[in-house]
């Protein structure tokens, strides 16, 4: 059984005596630069793979040096973007010393504050720079990739700095690039670091009866920290830290209420879509030297001509073998969900008419309605459809064609192909690829030969029809329910070790927590069978979408411990985890994984579902019943709850660009939702009946599909 390496205290993930190094690293600027730190104050600069260097800090009291990562106690926390310390010695009485370490967010530089406390005389601090143990790091020295140790000290020392400070005092050392200067007036630099790190960390935030959730607001705003570029998000934060449009990253701006963000990262990759190559080589135009199995890049084959979207920012002249234009679209309709905002629809109109025309020309040349999927998702290595008809490459696409006839009205453009091309992929997915006996999207459907439906579907060809709202809700409920009953559940046993026992006591709930691997299919191979946190994620927003709330959270909380508490990273939003029987726990705050945590927790757990192209804001809690209280707070919504007297009381207030009007959903189970209508007003509250079955006395609007209740509030009808 694993047992907790951090524990939550006053919403910071807490270790006592712990003994990970370099394990969670601080961002500052929109570089690669980093700061290791370690459970004990052990630090580590990145500038890149191969400049990097060790950082051990010495303390000398009374004629007796000691390693600051070797006294006898060290409490260390990660909170707000920061790693702080609290060590003790008994050779240093009842005097102790804090430590507190933070990347610079206007320089690649970093900072560490020491605070001297109870000693009755000075003090003497030594730091010696080093060469790290690994000369190239392949991955950057991410958590999994590179071997356990590479940020260890190597050699002789570089450099070595002294100085003295009083018994009870304060000094600054700071790091610019890989230099390290010690003594320095440092208080005017950490204050104002300081500050623009709390601005961050009191962006969202959460208060639940959960402390292991209340942490997690400040982990996911900082690890989207650590994927910004300043112009866009990047794929990976450490592992994967390049400009590489794709996955999930991009919902990350607009659920953390970054508009400002946003529009850059969406007009820098609009930039990069071509826009003037004629498909005029036809289809298959495969590349022989891999065996058939990539499009061969030449530009006017199909994949690579107008529409198709480059690798890199503001740059539409670079070919890669992945299909990026799918998530980039699917998260600039987020976008336009959030704030429907007229000119900018106006302004990225033909972005999205290309991209549809691209997709429509790639992946379904026969125009069955039924698109092929290649390399569209992160689960894109070893799976392959070979001309077949997808479920999750067609349900983007679903929505694509939906949202894009609703934006075509808003503008004053024709959308009447886009609207027939959507229900026209709505009957040929409930025809062709719906499994009627078992209540669930399939797989995918063969283009050849007998053309046989693949039954056996993997969590992507659940949660993305359910995310992209195809389907009637009791079909989201029922494909929910083959995940119950047909993807591995793995049981998240935990202990807490007895230097925790004074922080948090697990409760009985938390002894039932689960994570899912993304398919039963053997034998294994790497992205289509493994426990990644990402995938998890997604399906648990599927599960809240689904209203299997008690499901949802269970996996959820699962994730969280697995990920965050019991894994070697605090507050880590990983890739892979440590019950993936290959790969075992791998990279920290991928940005993939971020930008869908982001949605699992925001329009998840808490609810908050911006429909602004229909005017409204749907409000469907996924809290455990046993919660009698819960609030959120964003930029763009935020709300409390508390339960009394059999009723659950919710005070709502809004802050959107355009005031949207709330629409309360609360599930009944099997599919069934009650629905209880709001207003646009900037304050309101909303009152339901606590406890719900599927017994209860239904209303009028009981059974409405969430577009059914779109269709009368919209705002642009």
């Amino acid at each position: 059984m694993a047992r907790t390496q951090y524990v939550p205290k006053d919403d910071a993930f807490v270790c006592v005596n712990g003994k990970n190094r370099f394990t969670r690293a601080l961002y500052g600027g929109y570089t690669q630069y980093r700061l290791e730190t370690s459970d004990r104050p052990a630090f580590a600069l990145f500038l890149n793979s191969r400049n990097c260097r060790n950082i051990q800090v010495f303390a000398t009291y009374k004629g007796t040096e000691i390693s600051l990562d070797a006294t006898d106690f060290c409490e260390a926390r990660y909170t707000k973007g920061m790693r702080t310390y609290i060590v003790r010695d008994h050779r240093w009485g009842n005097a102790e010393m804090l430590i507190d370490a933070t990347c610079l967010y206007d320089a690649d530089a970093a900072l560490l504050r020491f605070t001297t406390k109870g000693f009755d005389s000075d003090v003497t601090l030594k730091a010696v720079m080093k060469n790290i143990a690994v000369t190239r790091l392949s991955r950057n020295g991410d958590l999994g990739a590179d071997k356990p140790g590479c940020f260890e000290a190597n050699g002789d020392a570089l450099d070595t700095k002294q100085w003295s400070m009083r018994g009870n005092g304060e000094s600054f050392a700071r790091t610019d690039s890989l230099e390290f200067t010690a003594n320095v007036n440092g208080k005017a630099a950490f204050e104002k670091n300081l500050k623009l790190l709390n601005e961050v960390a009191n962006r969202i935030h959460f208060d639940t009866p959960d402390p292991y959730i209340n942490a997690i607001d400040e982990a996911l705003m900082f690890a989207a920290e650590g994927a910004w570029d300043g112009e866009t998000w990047l794929h990976g934060a450490i592992g994967w830290r390049m400009p590489l449009n794709g996955w999930r990253a991009g919902y990350l701006s607009d659920v953390l209420g970054w508009d400002d963000r946003a529009k850059k990262h969406f007009n820098a990759y609009a930039a990069s879509q071509v826009t003037d190559v004629e498909p005029v080589i036809p289809h298959p135009s495969q590349d022989a030297a891999m065996n058939m199995a990539r499009a061969e890049k030449k530009w006017g084959t199909q994949m690579y001509s107008t529409g198709y979207i480059c690798r890199n920012p503001n740059r539409n002249d670079q070919m890669h073998h992945y299909d990026m234009n799918l998530n980039y679209i699917d998260e600039l309709l987020w976008h336009f969900q959030y704030d429907a905002d007229i000119e900018y629809m106006k302004q990225m109109w033909q972005v999205l008419e290309r991209h549809l025309a691209w997709e429509k020309r790639n992946f379904d040349p026969d125009g069955d309605h039924l698109y092929d999927s290649y390399c569209c998702i992160w689960a894109s290595d070893a799976l392959y459809y070979s001309g077949g008809a997808g479920t999750h490459s067609t349900a983007y696409n679903y929505r694509g064609n939906l949202l894009a006839a609703k934006i075509a009205k808003m503008i004053g453009k024709d959308g009447s192909k886009y609207e027939a091309e959507a229900a026209a992929i709505l009957k040929a997915m409930n025809e062709r690829l719906w499994v009627k006996d078992g209540q669930h999207w399939a797989e995918y459907q063969d283009l050849m030969g007998l053309q046989r439906v693949h039954e056996d579907a993997a969590l992507w060809s659940i949660y993305t029809p359910v995310d992209c709202g195809v389907g009637t809700p009791e079909q989201m409920y029922q494909t929910t329910r083959y995940v119950d009953r047909n993807i591995p559940h793995i049981d998240v046993r935990f202990s807490v070790p007895e230097q925790y026992k004074n922080y948090w006591h697990p409760t009985a709930a938390d002894q039932h927590l689960q994570v899912i691997s993304t398919s039963d299919w053997l034998p294994y191979n790497w992205s289509i069978n493994n426990v990644a946190s990402a995938e998890i994620m997604n399906m648990v927003l599927a599960y809240f979408k689904a209203g299997q709330s008690e499901k949802a959270y269970r996996i959820l909380k699962g994730n969280v411990m697995d990920q965050m508490y019991v894994g070697d990273s605090p507050g880590n939003l990983g890739q892979v985890s440590f019950y993936d029987a290959a790969r075992g726990e791998c990279y920290r705050d991928f940005s993939d994984n971020t930008g869908i945590s982001a949605r699992a927790f925001i329009q998840g757990l808490f609810g908050i579902v911006p429909q602004a192209l229909d005017g409204i804001c749907y409000i469907q809690p996924g809290f455990p019943q046993e919660w009698n209280h819960a609030s959120i707070t964003t930029p763009y919504l935020s709300y409390s709850f508390h339960r009394e007297n059999g009723k659950d009381i919710y005070e709502i207030r809004q802050n959107f660009k355009q005031p949207l009007r709330i629409i309360f959903r609360q599930s009944l189970g099997n599919g069934k939702w009650r629905i209880v209508e709001g207003n646009s007003e900037h304050s309101q509250q909303i009152v339901v009946e606590s406890r719900v079955n599927e017994n209860d006395n239904k209303n009028e609007n009981e059974d409405c599909h969430p577009d059914d209740i779109a269709s009368r509030f919209s705002l642009h009808a």
